[in-house]
C-alpha cells in the first residue's frame, strides 16, 4: 500500500469522493524549471532549501503514491477542504516532508500572476512569498529536518493568495459576521505597540482598498491566544500584550483547551510537553508557566474592530 492509498479519508464517502476528482488534475507540479525560474524571480528560494527541493522532486517524480497526494493537497487546498486531512500518514523522511512543498508553490505562482495584473508591489510579494521557505526551514527547529511537518496546517495561507506580510503583520482575506473583513495574523517576534499596529492595520486596509477593491472590507479580524482576556491575569493591565487585545471587540470561539501557547509562547509542536516541563526563558513563558500550573488556561478568543474604529483608535492613540 503507498502513502496515497493508505490515506485515512478514504474511508469517508465524501472526502473519498473529493480525492477521486484530485486525481484528474492534468497540469504539472513537478516542472524544475518553472519551479527553479519562480523562485529567482522573486528570490525566495534560498540556497539550502533549493537544494532539498531538489533532492525531493526527483524522489517524488519517482513514486506514483506520491504524485498522487500532491494532486490531492492541490485539490483540497482550491477547495476550502482541510488540508491537515492529507498529512502523510506513516513515512517520515524527505517525501513526506516536501509532499505538501509543490503544489503550495504551483498555487503561489499562479497566484502571483494574478496580483502582478493588479499591480501589488513586488516588495510585498516578494516579502509574502518568502514565508513559504520560511517555514521549510523553520520546520528544522520543530522536527529536526527542513520540510513542512510542522506547518501542514499553515502552508496552505501563502499557496492560496490570501496571505500579505505588511510591516510587521501578516494579513488575509477572512469574513466576519457574513462581510469581508482583513484576518489578522501575528508572527513570533512582532512588537505590540498600539500606535505602531493600528498604523498597520490602516495600511492593510488601504492596501485592499486599492488593489482588491471588491472586497470592501468592513475592518480586522484575528483569532489568537493573544485577544484572551486571561492575558490581563497572566501579564498584567498595563503591558502592550493586554493593550494589543483591549483593541478588538471579543468573541468567544470555543477554545476551551488553550494548548496554542505551547506552540506560540514555548514553540513546541505537538506531541506537546506537560506544563512542568515547559522553559522558562522569557517574562512571558515564567508567568504563562506559573499560571498554568495553577490549573489554569490561556484560551484562543476571537476579535473584531472595524475600519472606523481604526482610524479612529489610532487618531486618539497617535494625539
Amino acid at each position: 500500500m503507498n502513502v496515497y492509498e493508505a490515506l485515512e479519508v478514504q474511508k469517508n464517502p465524501e472526502y473519498a469522493q473529493h480525492l477521486k476528482k484530485s486525481q484528474e488534475f492534468a497540469g504539472d507540479l513537478f516542472d524544475r524549471e518553472k519551479i527553479l525560474a519562480f523562485g529567482e524571480e522573486y528570490g525566495i528560494l534560498p540556497e539550502d532549501v533549493k537544494e532539498q527541493v531538489l533532492i525531493a522532486l526527483n524522489e517524488i517524480k519517482a513514486d506514483e503514491g506520491y504524485i498522487a497526494l500532491c494532486k490531492a493537497i492541490l485539490y483540497f487546498m482550491e477547495n476550502n477542504l482541510s488540508v491537515t486531512l492529507l498529512a502523510p500518514p506513516f513515512e517520515e523522511g524527505i517525501k513526506a516532508e516536501f509532499a505538501m512543498f509543490f503544489p503550495v508553490w504551483y498555487m503561489a505562482e499562479r497566484f502571483a500572476r494574478d496580483a502582478e495584473r493588479r499591480g501589488v508591489p513586488k516588495e510585498i510579494l516578494t516579502k509574502s512569498f518568502s514565508g513559504i521557505c520560511g517555514c521549510i526551514r523553520k520546520n528544522k527547529e520543530f522536527k529536526g529536518c527542513m520540510g513542512s511537518s510542522a506547518f501542514f496546517f499553515w502552508l496552505p495561507y501563502h499557496a492560496k493568495g490570501k496571505l500579505f506580510t505588511i510591516n510587521d503583520f501578516q494579513y488575509e482575506t477572512a469574513e466576519h459576521n457574513g462581510k469581508n473583513a482583513v484576518g489578522v495574523h501575528i508572527p513570533s517576534g512582532t512588537k505590540l505597540d498600539v500606535v505602531s499596529n493600528l498604523r498597520s492595520f490602516k495600511e492593510a486596509l488601504d492596501f485592499f482598498d486599492r488593489f482588491y477593491p471588491e472586497l470592501n472590507m468592513s475592518g480586522m479580524v484575528c483569532e489568537s491566544w493573544l485577544l484572551s482576556p486571561q492575558v490581563e491575569e497572566v501579564m498584567g493591565k498595563k503591558t502592550n500584550i493586554s493593550r494589543f487585545g483591549d483593541m478588538f471587540d471579543r468573541f468567544d470561539i470555543g477554545d476551551t483547551k488553550g494548548m496554542a501557547v505551547f506552540r506560540f509562547v514555548y514553540g513546541f509542536s505537538e506531541p506537546y510537553p506537560s506544563v512542568d516541563e515547559l522553559p522558562e526563558n522569557t517574562t512571558l513563558q515564567r508567568k504563562m508557566k506559573e499560571y498554568m500550573k495553577a490549573g489554569k488556561r490561556v484560551c484562543a478568543y476571537g476579535g473584531f474592530i472595524s475600519r472606523e474604529d481604526v482610524e479612529r483608535k489610532l487618531k486618539e492613540a497617535e494625539g
